[in-house]
């Protein structure tokens, strides 16, 4: 209903709700693109093209890589478990 206050024209609405299904109708076609852009642009295209494909790609994977924080391994992960066990050989 707020629409309408906008748009009094009935056609101006129609346009609108229309312009909104073509993009739907093309939004996987950009997302089909976006990829063939990133994966192989940098074999394809020529020149700045091709450099900026790699750029959009390392930018992507970095992004990917940081969403998952770096988990610290300890160096010896049975230390606990030994020191358990000298702490126990001692009270004997």
């Amino acid at each position: 209903m707020i629409i309408w206050a906008f748009y009094k024209d009935s056609y101006q609405l129609q346009s609108l709700i229309g312009e909104e299904l073509k993009m739907k109708r093309y939004a996987p076609f950009f997302i089909i693109g976006f990829i063939l852009f990133i994966t192989l642009g940098d074999k394809v295209l020529p020149g700045e093209l091709g450099k900026s494909s790699t750029q959009t790609r390392i930018a992507l994977n970095n992004f990917a890589i940081n969403l998952f924080p770096t988990i610290k391994r300890p160096k010896n992960p049975n230390a606990r478990t030994e020191k358990e066990l000298e702490q126990v050989e001692q009270k004997r």
